[in-house]
């Protein structure tokens, strides 16, 4: 049986699933302790698709993204520079109705020619 990496690390943290969900919740994530639970026994996979959950429970786990995504499984683009996983790391935390503003701006960086 593969070991379920949430599990493994919530349990490191010194997170019962009602903790956890509980951070989730105060992190605006409607997420109960039977979610946490269908996580971590494989019925449910956790949203790991949106980028508010995932940021939501990075800060939590205390993960960086990439390294989260890895451990559930992800095949994870590791040809970034540091810079872009920072700018990354920040677009991800910005309110979901400011994130293409400040893709735009970044773009206005960029001059292909």
């Amino acid at each position: 049986m593969k070991t379920n990496w949430l599990k493994t690390r919530r349990k490191h943290l010194g997170l019962t699933q009602e903790e956890l969900a509980a951070q989730l919740q105060l992190l605006g994530q409607p997420f109960t302790p039977a979610a946490v639970s269908h996580w971590e026994t494989g019925r449910f996979q956790p949203p790991l698709n949106n980028s508010e959950f995932r940021t939501a429970l990075s800060d939590i786990l205390k993960m960086d993204i990439g390294v989260m995504l890895h451990a559930a499984g992800y095949e994870v683009d590791t040809g970034h520079t540091p810079e872009g996983e920072q700018a990354a790391y920040i677009i991800d935390r910005i309110a979901a109705e400011d994130r293409l503003k400040a893709v735009k701006m970044l773009e206005t960086y960029f001059d292909p020619a």
